[in-house]
């Protein structure tokens, strides 16, 4: 999901008015018989603030005093839906959403979020609608560029979603989510070798990339691994690791001495079937120093499958 907050500071007098007249904000609710929405719009930034902190509750009541001084603050009415949307409450939060496109058509954000809200709700033509309409007024919107291509896979349209999720990373070259969505595309469409490379992106991802940096040593780059102690590790959850931890042979077949560490509940039935491998559930990240480490899922493991020599079926003579 895209980052819904930004950074909305005070206008200056002559800059147009947030709430989306047109107006200059001095002959709008910057001028002088406006004094109660002048200080409504530090009172938003103060509401903004708590929201990003993640107080909820705190930034609603912020948001709806705003409104109660001045009804018409587009920005306090739409960061009020944004609240109801992190919170599910998607028939609080579109009407909030709807009024704030509404009212500040020419706002890419505001089409932006009220995207995020119909994909939510299932609702994918809105959601590409609105995702095409935030894109139209910002072309260069890497964010909505990654939303439009969810939208799109959610349709079956998997060409159009790699398209928009490039789109997304040629804006934004470090766009990690972005990378992330391209390869599950990318691998959904049959294209493996491009689709892994980018698989490794979710290792920048905090979500799914937190035991990147978990233990000591260099990070096997997928050289030849003969002589080499790799240790495996799982870093994702019990279906990945099960379908990517049989890879630990074909480098075991390769010469190299495999440690795999796992949980505890795959610990066992991995020894029993791995026996090359050695597998363990506590390894000390911190204090055991490994010449090279590797996520079992990573696609330096699974090109080991193309060099080393066949395998015998289990139960084979």
């Amino acid at each position: 999901m895209t980052q819904v907050l930004r950074d909305f500071p005070v206008p200056g007098r002559n800059d147009p008015c947030p709430c989306g007249s047109g107006k200059r904000y001095k002959h709008c609710h910057g001028g002088a018989d406006n004094a109660a929405p002048v200080a409504a719009q530090h009172e938003l930034q103060w509401a903004i603030g708590l929201h990003r902190q993640g107080d909820f509750d705190a930034a609603e009541r912020t948001y709806r005093k705003v409104l109660f001084v001045d009804p018409d603050n587009v920005l306090a009415r739409h960061y009020l839906g944004v609240v109801h949307y992190q919170r599910n409450e998607l028939d609080a939060a579109m009407p909030l959403f709807d009024a704030s496109v509404k009212a500040s058509a020419r706002e890419p954000e505001f089409h932006n979020n009220l995207g995020l809200a119909y994909a939510a709700a299932d609702r994918e033509a809105d959601a590409l609608d609105a995702y095409r309409a935030a894109l139209s007024l910002q072309p260069n919107h890497a964010a909505a560029w990654n939303n439009l291509g969810l939208a799109l896979q959610s349709t079956n349209d998997v060409d159009g979603a790699i398209d928009a999720f490039r789109r997304a990373v040629s804006l934004k070259p470090d766009f990690a989510h972005a990378h992330w969505n391209l390869a599950l595309a990318l691998l959904l469409d049959g294209q493996f070798s491009a689709g892994w490379n980018e698989y490794e992106w979710r290792l920048r991802l905090p979500e799914l990339g937190r035991d990147r940096r978990s233990y000591p040593g260099p990070l096997w780059n997928g050289s030849p691994p003969a002589g080499k102690t790799i240790l495996l590790y799982a870093e994702q959850g019990l279906g990945d690791a099960i379908q990517f931890v049989r890879y630990a042979t074909w480098l075991a077949r390769d010469g190299a001495r495999v440690l795999i560490q796992c949980t505890e509940p795959l610990r066992r039935a991995t020894t029993r079937i791995y026996h090359c491998c050695r597998c363990s559930a506590c390894m000390r990240r911190t204090s055991n120093r490994f010449p090279a480490a590797c996520p079992t899922s990573s696609p330096q493991t699974i090109r080991a499958r193309r060099r080393a020599k066949p395998l015998r079926r289990f139960g084979s003579n």
